[in-house]
């Protein structure tokens, strides 16, 4: 179904032929992360003026901000003797940063002896998002401010709508200018948009800040390794990103993948995921297993775990302790209430992951002990190491691990 954002129309020269032309520019104009999926067609009028009478376009996509990140390129092939009129009809995926402002297209014919530049054209976000999305079309502030419960606010929409946000499309002609200075036209090019948003993305409100604001992803050198806070700083979205990336991930692709987290992954394809995770580089998950390994090694390589050590006695101590399950609960709520806000909301966010998996048990064979086993020793453990303890409170830590499952 369509939607029109609210707009202002304006008149705008254009920077081609002079013309005065009626325009509608959305009101809201916010950074956003997601996935950003371009298709680009076809173009019309081509023309290159180093070409010997043969011409071969190819693509260039990128994006452009405030982040000072280097810029990543997304190539569309050549459409080999496609001249003026070439037709491509090829799909890239961009990572969308919410730092993004303008999507850059250079189209290139490809010579013998160097490629040339036809022509470019810059793509403003503000001009495409807003048609192709609800949440960034009807924005009227952080709803999130206005939401109690703190992990809530971590989310701007389900993951399901997030999904269902990629049914809308713009599809719309550009003008492609020799230089982005130039009046002078190189052509035109036929460009489809859809746009999937990270449903936990940090949102820059461009209009609050003229569009100038920048540092909201304080990226640091790595992301592994680090605490809880570098990873969130460092991210797109509002925890430290492979948590997000790799729970979306089994959450929609592997409920029921037999012995999930008790079956390891290719050691190889881990590591490359998660140097990659630290080269700031985009990371394409793959493979269930491995993704549930590149999970828990994130959790593991935290320089404290996820349960606190000031926590970790007591904590274990809980399921012992109670009287009655209800008891159980509510125990666990006074103590996780002490907790600080990212710690608990990211071990909520881990648990209902934990918990749909077990409820799939029949097929994948991970109940919620089997889950407990393979989580335990990643998520608690008492500072000292070498305490004899630690042995003896295993069992304590999966019953734990189980019941914090269960009851999530």
């Amino acid at each position: 179904e369509a939607f029109m954002p609210p707009h202002h129309l304006v008149y705008k020269v254009q920077a081609t032929n002079n013309i005065l032309t009626p325009t509608f520019e959305p009101q809201s104009n916010i950074g956003i992360a997601g996935r950003l999926v371009v298709t680009a067609i076809r173009a019309r009028d081509l023309h290159d003026t180093q070409a010997m009478g043969h011409q071969d376009p190819y693509i260039r996509f990128s994006m452009e901000g405030t982040s000072k990140q280097k810029k990543v390129v997304f190539p569309v092939p050549r459409c080999q003797g496609g001249g003026q009129n070439p037709v491509w009809n090829h799909t890239v995926e961009i990572p969308l940063s919410s730092e993004d402002i303008y999507l850059r297209v250079s189209v290139w014919n490809k010579n013998m002896m160097a490629d040339s530049l036809i022509g470019r054209s810059r793509v403003p976000l503000k001009g495409v998002l807003p048609f192709i999305n609800p949440i960034v079309a009807f924005w009227q502030g952080d709803h999130r401010e206005r939401v109690w419960d703190s992990y809530e606010r971590m989310f701007l929409t389900t993951s399901k709508y997030a999904k269902e946000c990629g049914r809308y499309s713009l599809r719309s002609w550009f003008e492609l200018v020799r230089d982005l200075k130039s009046s002078q036209s190189a052509g035109e090019i036929l460009l489809e948009f859809r746009f999937i948003p990270y449903r936990a993305s940090k949102i820059i409100d461009w209009n609050l800040y003229g569009g100038k604001k920048g540092g909201e992803i304080r990226r640091q050198p790595k992301i592994f390794g680090e605490s809880l806070k570098v990873g969130l700083d460092s991210s797109e979205v509002t925890m430290p990103q492979p948590i997000f990336d790799c729970v979306e991930y089994l959450e929609e692709y592997a409920l029921e993948t037999e012995g999930l987290f008790r079956v390891p992954g290719d050691s190889k394809k881990i590591e490359g995921m998660k140097k990659r995770y630290n080269l700031r580089q985009q990371v394409t998950l793959k493979g269930d297993n491995e993704v549930a390994g590149l999970l828990k090694l994130y959790f593991r390589e935290l320089p404290e775990p996820l349960i606190p050590y000031t926590h970790y006695k007591s904590l274990i101590s809980v399921p012992s302790d109670a009287s009655s399950e209800e008891d159980m609960i509510e125990r666990f709520k006074v103590l996780l209430a002490t907790m600080d806000q990212l710690t608990r909301n990211i071990l909520r966010y881990l648990c209902e992951l934990l918990s749909k998996i077990a409820a799939h048990s029949e097929v994948n064979m991970m109940a919620p002990k089997n889950l407990a086993t393979c989580w335990a020793p990643s998520l608690m453990r008492a500072k000292n190491e070498n305490d004899p303890s630690n042995i003896r409170n295993i069992p304590m830590t999966i019953d734990t691990t189980a019941s914090l499952i269960q009851h999530c």
